[in-house]
């Protein structure tokens, strides 16, 4: 989950990147704007989560 919080807006832009014409205007910034509002619900629980409940948060990364 806290990947996604990251990496969301990334994939969408990549999208629109890629697929902006076959979409149109309109539909790549639904799916950018989609992307961001989840990524913004996402750390909004993150926060909650790690914040005020005091739960500790891990995230392993390769070396």
């Amino acid at each position: 989950m806290y990947l996604n919080i990251v990496f969301l807006p990334l994939v969408g832009s990549f999208i629109c990147g890629i697929f902006g014409s076959k979409v149109g205007g309109r539909g790549a910034g639904f799916i950018t704007f989609g992307c961001v509002l989840v990524s913004l619900f996402l750390s909004f629980f993150a926060f909650y989560e790690v914040g005020f409940n005091m739960s500790p948060c891990y995230l392993k990364m390769l070396a």
